[in-house]
């Protein structure tokens, strides 16, 4: 089967940019980006073109007409809560034929009203409780079960994170700062700009790094003191 089209986010709600961009995996478009902010978004389209940019409207005055049209030629389509309207914008659309646009347009329309259906139900239901010592991620076409304790670190892929559990890996929509704030109350230190990792998994500790099950990590010397403040040291 031919894939539809490489696409990124920018919506300032991490949150509901991951939900979106699941519905858009699932009917066969491919995630290469998401971000909450266009410095960060630029940056990556300097490196990597996609066909389609999803852009949440009231960020749209937030990115400079010149440094878009510099640096890509992709479909942009702006999107708000209530609908979703592709621009063309900043010169020629290079996706293809504009049949291409169109049914893009209404998959997209299609997708984004499941989701604004779904979060008005929610918004009159009581949320339940949930468990906190456990976390499920997307793997393949299943949500899979991982427990906090086995999480051995997370490292940072662009705006994606690679979780590493004692035999596996698992790859999740969000930056390392999500990833941050998600597991500020547990036992997780961010010790680099590109890894947190699980205090009771730590082995080894030297100058520049710390070793967890006979893996070397980096440690910021600006993050020594905050790491010591956490562990028992005799």
């Amino acid at each position: 089967m031919k894939d539809p089209g490489n696409i990124i986010i920018i919506q300032e709600n991490m949150a509901s940019a991951a939900k979106l961009s699941l519905q858009l995996i699932d009917i066969g478009y491919t995630i290469t980006g998401i971000f909450s902010r266009p410095k960060e978004a630029i940056s990556f389209l300097e490196q990597d073109i996609p066909d389609y940019i999803l852009i949440e409207n009231r960020l749209k005055n937030k990115f400079s007409k010149q440094n878009i049209s510099q640096i890509c030629s992709a479909a942009i389509l702006y999107f708000d809560t209530e609908h979703i309207d592709p621009v063309n914008l900043f010169g020629e659309l290079r996706t293809g034929p504009k049949k291409d646009i169109l049914k893009f347009k209404n998959e997209l329309q299609k997708t984004y009203k499941k989701l604004l259906r779904r979060a008005r139900k929610d918004k009159n239901n009581i949320p339940p409780p949930y468990l906190n010592d456990r976390v499920f991620v997307r793997h393949g076409n299943r949500m899979v079960r991982i427990s906090l304790s086995d999480i051995h670190f997370i490292e940072a892929n662009r705006n994606y994170c690679k979780v590493f559990t004692g035999d596996k890996q698992f790859i999740l929509v969000g930056t390392l700062k999500d990833m941050e704030e998600k597991l500020k109350e547990q036992v997780f230190l961010r010790i680099h700009r590109s890894y947190i990792v699980n205090l009771a998994h730590i082995d080894e500790i030297a100058c520049d790094h710390v070793v967890i099950c006979k893996r070397s990590l980096p440690l910021a010397k600006n993050m020594r003191s905050k790491l010591f403040a956490h562990l028992q040291v005799i």
